[in-house]
Protein backbone atom coordinates (compact mmCIF):
# COMPACT_ATOMS: atom_id res chain seq x y z
CA UNK A 1 0.00 0.00 0.00
CA UNK A 2 2.74 2.17 0.85
CA UNK A 3 4.17 1.60 -2.85
CA UNK A 4 1.00 2.73 -4.53
CA UNK A 5 0.81 5.94 -2.36
CA UNK A 6 3.84 6.76 -3.49
CA UNK A 7 3.32 6.34 -6.90
CA UNK A 8 0.04 8.16 -7.24
CA UNK A 9 1.65 11.39 -5.40
CA UNK A 10 4.49 11.58 -8.25
CA UNK A 11 1.97 10.59 -11.02
CA UNK A 12 -0.55 13.07 -8.94
CA UNK A 13 -0.46 15.69 -12.10
CA UNK A 14 -1.00 12.84 -14.83
CA UNK A 15 -4.41 11.92 -12.63
CA UNK A 16 -5.67 15.15 -12.46
CA UNK A 17 -5.60 15.92 -15.95
CA UNK A 18 -7.42 12.78 -16.09
CA UNK A 19 -10.09 13.70 -13.56
CA UNK A 20 -10.28 16.88 -15.90
CA UNK A 21 -11.09 15.07 -18.56
CA UNK A 22 -13.71 13.13 -17.45
CA UNK A 23 -15.11 15.64 -15.46
CA UNK A 24 -15.74 17.27 -18.65
CA UNK A 25 -17.16 14.57 -20.67
CA UNK A 26 -19.65 14.21 -17.52
CA UNK A 27 -20.84 18.03 -18.51
CA UNK A 28 -20.58 17.73 -22.12
CA UNK A 29 -24.51 18.30 -22.16
CA UNK A 30 -24.12 21.15 -20.22
CA UNK A 31 -21.39 22.13 -22.69
CA UNK A 32 -23.43 22.20 -26.05
CA UNK A 33 -26.86 24.31 -24.33
CA UNK A 34 -24.18 27.35 -23.90
CA UNK A 35 -24.83 29.60 -26.76
CA UNK A 36 -22.25 31.52 -28.26
CA UNK A 37 -21.80 34.24 -31.30
CA UNK A 38 -22.06 32.87 -34.67
CA UNK A 39 -18.04 33.81 -34.60
CA UNK A 40 -17.03 32.26 -32.44
CA UNK A 41 -18.79 28.94 -32.85
CA UNK A 42 -17.31 29.06 -36.11
CA UNK A 43 -13.62 29.74 -34.84
CA UNK A 44 -11.52 26.68 -35.70
CA UNK A 45 -11.28 24.44 -32.59
CA UNK A 46 -8.05 22.65 -33.69
CA UNK A 47 -5.80 25.77 -32.95
CA UNK A 48 -4.57 25.14 -29.30
CA UNK A 49 -1.61 27.93 -29.29
CA UNK A 50 -0.18 28.52 -25.40
CA UNK A 51 -1.37 31.72 -24.11
CA UNK A 52 0.36 34.74 -24.27
CA UNK A 53 -0.17 35.25 -20.60
CA UNK A 54 -0.61 33.62 -18.01
CA UNK A 55 -0.22 33.18 -14.11
CA UNK A 56 -2.08 31.59 -10.92
CA UNK A 57 -1.75 32.85 -7.75
CA UNK A 58 -1.28 29.57 -6.37
CA UNK A 59 2.05 29.40 -7.90
CA UNK A 60 3.37 31.57 -5.20
CA UNK A 61 3.19 28.33 -3.23
CA UNK A 62 6.22 26.94 -5.51
CA UNK A 63 8.70 29.93 -4.88
CA UNK A 64 10.83 30.98 -1.82
CA UNK A 65 9.74 33.11 0.77
CA UNK A 66 11.48 36.19 -0.30
CA UNK A 67 10.30 35.58 -3.95
CA UNK A 68 6.75 35.00 -2.36
CA UNK A 69 6.84 38.75 -1.28
CA UNK A 70 8.35 40.34 -4.38
CA UNK A 71 7.37 38.65 -7.27
CA UNK A 72 4.44 37.25 -9.35
CA UNK A 73 5.62 34.58 -11.14
CA UNK A 74 4.50 34.01 -14.92
CA UNK A 75 3.82 30.66 -16.39
CA UNK A 76 3.54 32.32 -19.70
CA UNK A 77 5.06 35.68 -20.89
CA UNK A 78 5.02 37.76 -23.62
CA UNK A 79 7.92 39.81 -22.37
CA UNK A 80 11.33 38.75 -23.56
CA UNK A 81 12.73 40.14 -20.65
CA UNK A 82 11.28 38.40 -18.10
CA UNK A 83 8.74 35.79 -17.00
CA UNK A 84 8.13 37.53 -13.53
CA UNK A 85 6.56 40.66 -12.67
CA UNK A 86 7.57 42.59 -9.55
CA UNK A 87 5.38 43.70 -7.06
CA UNK A 88 4.99 47.74 -6.23
CA UNK A 89 4.69 48.47 -3.33
CA UNK A 90 8.44 46.14 -2.86
CA UNK A 91 7.85 43.19 -1.21
CA UNK A 92 3.97 43.16 -0.96
CA UNK A 93 3.14 40.14 -2.97
CA UNK A 94 0.68 38.19 -0.34
CA UNK A 95 -0.99 34.74 -1.30
CA UNK A 96 -4.28 34.54 0.56
CA UNK A 97 -6.92 31.78 0.77
CA UNK A 98 -10.51 31.77 0.53
CA UNK A 99 -11.04 28.74 2.73
CA UNK A 100 -14.95 28.87 2.03
CA UNK A 101 -14.57 28.28 -1.67
CA UNK A 102 -10.62 26.61 -1.84
CA UNK A 103 -9.60 29.71 -3.69
CA UNK A 104 -6.13 30.92 -3.40
CA UNK A 105 -5.48 34.47 -4.68
CA UNK A 106 -3.18 37.80 -4.55
CA UNK A 107 -4.71 41.20 -4.16
CA UNK A 108 -4.11 43.99 -6.50
CA UNK A 109 -4.66 47.60 -6.19
CA UNK A 110 -7.35 46.13 -3.38
CA UNK A 111 -7.10 47.00 0.24
CA UNK A 112 -5.59 46.42 2.65
CA UNK A 113 -2.84 45.99 0.43
CA UNK A 114 -2.09 48.70 -2.72
CA UNK A 115 -0.09 46.08 -5.01
CA UNK A 116 0.52 46.86 -8.61
CA UNK A 117 2.61 45.06 -11.18
CA UNK A 118 4.69 47.56 -13.67
CA UNK A 119 5.06 45.48 -16.47
CA UNK A 120 7.48 45.70 -20.19
CA UNK A 121 5.30 47.83 -22.58
CA UNK A 122 2.96 45.31 -24.10
CA UNK A 123 1.08 45.72 -27.41
CA UNK A 124 -2.37 44.11 -27.84
CA UNK A 125 -2.88 41.80 -30.72
CA UNK A 126 -5.58 42.38 -32.91
CA UNK A 127 -7.29 39.57 -32.13
CA UNK A 128 -7.11 38.75 -28.12
CA UNK A 129 -9.21 36.79 -25.47
CA UNK A 130 -8.66 38.06 -21.54
CA UNK A 131 -9.83 35.40 -19.38
CA UNK A 132 -10.25 36.23 -15.08
CA UNK A 133 -11.27 34.64 -12.08
CA UNK A 134 -11.89 37.72 -9.93
CA UNK A 135 -13.53 38.76 -7.26
CA UNK A 136 -14.19 42.43 -7.42
CA UNK A 137 -12.84 45.15 -5.46
CA UNK A 138 -15.54 47.32 -3.96
CA UNK A 139 -16.22 50.72 -3.58
CA UNK A 140 -14.36 52.14 -5.83
CA UNK A 141 -15.49 54.43 -9.13
CA UNK A 142 -13.58 52.91 -11.87
CA UNK A 143 -12.01 49.30 -11.94
CA UNK A 144 -9.05 48.53 -14.55
CA UNK A 145 -7.21 45.25 -15.15
CA UNK A 146 -4.01 45.38 -17.54
CA UNK A 147 -3.50 49.60 -17.06
CA UNK A 148 -2.39 52.44 -18.88
CA UNK A 149 -3.23 56.02 -18.97
CA UNK A 150 -6.63 55.68 -20.96
CA UNK A 151 -6.51 51.93 -22.23
CA UNK A 152 -7.91 48.88 -20.26
CA UNK A 153 -9.13 45.75 -21.81
CA UNK A 154 -11.55 45.05 -18.60
CA UNK A 155 -12.86 48.16 -17.10
CA UNK A 156 -15.73 49.03 -15.03
CA UNK A 157 -17.06 52.34 -14.16
CA UNK A 158 -19.67 52.13 -11.03
CA UNK A 159 -20.49 48.37 -11.25
CA UNK A 160 -20.85 48.62 -15.44
CA UNK A 161 -18.16 46.34 -17.15
CA UNK A 162 -17.04 47.51 -20.73
CA UNK A 163 -13.73 48.62 -22.23
CA UNK A 164 -11.53 51.55 -21.68
CA UNK A 165 -9.96 52.46 -25.02
CA UNK A 166 -8.60 56.04 -25.10
CA UNK A 167 -11.09 58.59 -25.24
CA UNK A 168 -14.02 55.71 -25.25
CA UNK A 169 -14.65 54.23 -22.11
CA UNK A 170 -17.73 52.12 -22.60
CA UNK A 171 -19.88 49.99 -20.52
CA UNK A 172 -22.83 47.71 -20.84
CA UNK A 173 -25.95 49.08 -18.94
CA UNK A 174 -27.41 45.50 -18.84
CA UNK A 175 -24.98 43.94 -16.45
CA UNK A 176 -24.05 45.09 -13.05
CA UNK A 177 -20.65 43.71 -11.45
CA UNK A 178 -21.29 41.72 -8.08
CA UNK A 179 -19.28 41.95 -5.21
CA UNK A 180 -18.05 39.62 -2.40
CA UNK A 181 -18.29 36.51 -5.08
CA UNK A 182 -16.15 34.99 -7.45
CA UNK A 183 -16.63 35.56 -11.41
CA UNK A 184 -15.26 33.83 -14.39
CA UNK A 185 -15.02 36.77 -16.62
CA UNK A 186 -13.73 36.53 -19.96
CA UNK A 187 -13.42 39.66 -22.99
CA UNK A 188 -13.06 38.83 -26.69
CA UNK A 189 -11.38 42.33 -28.38
CA UNK A 190 -11.60 42.58 -31.47
CA UNK A 191 -12.67 44.55 -34.92
CA UNK A 192 -13.47 47.72 -32.22
CA UNK A 193 -16.01 45.29 -30.33
CA UNK A 194 -14.96 43.86 -26.97
CA UNK A 195 -17.65 40.74 -26.01
CA UNK A 196 -17.97 39.59 -22.33
CA UNK A 197 -19.07 36.13 -21.28
CA UNK A 198 -19.33 35.59 -17.57
CA UNK A 199 -19.35 32.64 -15.37
CA UNK A 200 -18.69 31.83 -11.76
CA UNK A 201 -18.22 28.69 -9.47
CA UNK A 202 -22.04 27.73 -10.08
CA UNK A 203 -22.21 28.23 -13.64
CA UNK A 204 -20.71 28.59 -16.68
CA UNK A 205 -20.10 31.16 -18.86
CA UNK A 206 -21.97 32.55 -20.77
CA UNK A 207 -22.48 35.78 -23.33
CA UNK A 208 -23.81 38.85 -21.19
CA UNK A 209 -23.00 41.48 -24.00
CA UNK A 210 -20.83 43.67 -25.88
CA UNK A 211 -19.32 47.31 -26.03
CA UNK A 212 -18.18 48.88 -29.57
CA UNK A 213 -14.50 49.05 -28.65
CA UNK A 214 -11.00 47.19 -27.59
CA UNK A 215 -8.00 48.22 -27.74
CA UNK A 216 -6.28 46.18 -30.30
CA UNK A 217 -2.87 47.22 -31.19
CA UNK A 218 -2.64 49.58 -28.12
CA UNK A 219 -0.29 49.22 -25.15
CA UNK A 220 -0.27 48.63 -21.59
CA UNK A 221 2.21 48.78 -18.99
CA UNK A 222 0.99 47.28 -15.65
CA UNK A 223 -1.21 45.09 -14.21
CA UNK A 224 -3.52 46.90 -11.54
CA UNK A 225 -3.90 50.12 -10.41
CA UNK A 226 -3.12 50.86 -6.82
CA UNK A 227 -6.72 52.62 -6.37
CA UNK A 228 -8.56 51.26 -9.10
CA UNK A 229 -8.28 47.10 -8.33
CA UNK A 230 -9.02 44.67 -9.61
CA UNK A 231 -9.26 43.18 -6.27
CA UNK A 232 -8.72 39.72 -5.59
CA UNK A 233 -7.22 37.39 -8.59
CA UNK A 234 -6.84 33.96 -8.74
CA UNK A 235 -5.62 33.92 -12.30
CA UNK A 236 -5.43 35.49 -15.56
CA UNK A 237 -4.79 34.22 -19.10
CA UNK A 238 -4.27 36.47 -22.08
CA UNK A 239 -4.38 34.83 -25.94
CA UNK A 240 -3.53 36.49 -28.74
CA UNK A 241 -6.45 35.16 -30.55
CA UNK A 242 -10.18 34.13 -30.07
CA UNK A 243 -10.61 31.17 -27.96
CA UNK A 244 -13.63 28.48 -29.21
CA UNK A 245 -16.18 27.43 -27.58
CA UNK A 246 -14.49 24.28 -26.06
CA UNK A 247 -11.11 26.00 -25.15
CA UNK A 248 -13.52 28.34 -23.04
CA UNK A 249 -15.37 25.39 -21.25
CA UNK A 250 -11.92 23.89 -20.78
CA UNK A 251 -10.23 26.63 -18.82
CA UNK A 252 -13.17 27.45 -16.93
CA UNK A 253 -13.31 23.87 -15.54
CA UNK A 254 -9.41 23.24 -15.17
CA UNK A 255 -8.53 26.67 -14.13
CA UNK A 256 -11.17 25.91 -10.96
CA UNK A 257 -9.02 23.03 -10.44
CA UNK A 258 -5.68 24.74 -10.93
CA UNK A 259 -6.61 27.72 -8.19
CA UNK A 260 -7.55 25.52 -5.59
CA UNK A 261 -11.19 24.82 -6.19
CA UNK A 262 -12.13 21.20 -6.35
CA UNK A 263 -15.27 19.91 -7.08
CA UNK A 264 -18.17 19.09 -3.81
CA UNK A 265 -18.21 15.11 -2.62
CA UNK A 266 -21.38 14.17 -5.01
CA UNK A 267 -19.38 14.84 -8.20
CA UNK A 268 -16.16 13.25 -6.46
CA UNK A 269 -18.26 10.48 -6.27
CA UNK A 270 -19.52 10.32 -9.62
CA UNK A 271 -16.08 11.12 -11.48
CA UNK A 272 -14.78 8.38 -8.86
CA UNK A 273 -17.42 5.52 -10.89
CA UNK A 274 -15.93 7.17 -14.23
CA UNK A 275 -12.13 6.39 -13.27
CA UNK A 276 -12.75 3.17 -12.89
CA UNK A 277 -13.12 1.95 -16.57
CA UNK A 278 -9.77 3.89 -17.02
CA UNK A 279 -8.06 2.59 -14.05
CA UNK A 280 -7.92 -1.07 -12.83
CA UNK A 281 -6.88 -1.27 -9.67
CA UNK A 282 -9.54 -0.25 -6.91
CA UNK A 283 -6.66 0.84 -4.25
CA UNK A 284 -5.05 3.54 -6.98
CA UNK A 285 -8.52 4.94 -7.16
CA UNK A 286 -9.28 4.71 -3.41
CA UNK A 287 -6.19 6.26 -3.07
CA UNK A 288 -6.31 9.17 -5.61
CA UNK A 289 -9.68 10.49 -4.25
CA UNK A 290 -8.26 10.68 -1.03
CA UNK A 291 -5.84 12.60 -1.58
CA UNK A 292 -7.71 14.74 -4.04
CA UNK A 293 -11.54 14.75 -2.30
CA UNK A 294 -10.75 13.27 0.95
CA UNK A 295 -13.30 10.69 -0.36
CA UNK A 296 -12.83 6.81 -0.64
Amino acid sequence: MNFLFCFVNVFVDHLLALVSFVHRMMTEDAKSSNTMNSEQDNEQSGSRASPKFCFYSSDILKQSDDQCKAVLHLRNSPFESTNSLIASPKDSVKLQHDEKQNVYYTSIGSPPTTTVFATPNFKWPQKYTVIMWVRWRKNVSYITTFDSSSYSPIFCQRRSLGCAAGFRWMTMENYEIPYDSWEFVTAFGGDNETTFYIGNLLNEPAKIGSVACCISGKITSALGNASQGPGDVACMYVFDRHVSKEELQQLYYDSQLMMGKYWNTEQANEIQQMLREYVSTDDVVRIVFELLFGVG
